[in-house]
C-alpha cells in the first residue's frame, strides 16, 4: 500500500489538508496562466481588427483615387497633353473568311 492510503487509513488530516492544498495551489496558478493567455490573444486580435479596419479604408480611398484615374475624360485629357487626336472616320473592320464551314 501507498503511504498516502496508509495515511489516509490512519486519518492523518495533516497530510489530506497539505495534498489538496498543492492540488488547489496548482490549479490555482493553471487559471492564471491560462487567463493570460487568453487576455494576449485578446489584445493581438484587437490589433487586429484595427488594422483590419484601417486596410478597409484604405480601400475605400484607392477605389475613389481608381475611379478618378480612370474616368473617359480624363483619359481623354491624358490623350491630348501627349499629342494624340480624335478621329471622325468610320472605319471598316474586316471580317475573317470562315474556315471549315460546312452550310
Amino acid at each position: 500500500m501507498t503511504k498516502f492510503k496508509k495515511n489516509l487509513k490512519k486519518g492523518n488530516s495533516k497530510t489530506v489538508k497539505l495534498f489538496l492544498g498543492s492540488i488547489v495551489l496548482i490549479l490555482f496558478i493553471l487559471q492564471i496562466a491560462f487567463a493570460n493567455s487568453l487576455s494576449s490573444k485578446g489584445k493581438e486580435i484587437l490589433k487586429l481588427e484595427e488594422e483590419k479596419q484601417e486596410l478597409f479604408r484604405q480601400q475605400g480611398t484607392l477605389s475613389d483615387i481608381l475611379a478618378v484615374l480612370g474616368s473617359l475624360d480624363r483619359i481623354r485629357d491624358d490623350a491630348r497633353k501627349i499629342g494624340m487626336i480624335e478621329s471622325n472616320e468610320n472605319f471598316d473592320y474586316l471580317v475573317p473568311p470562315r474556315v471549315a464551314y460546312n452550310p
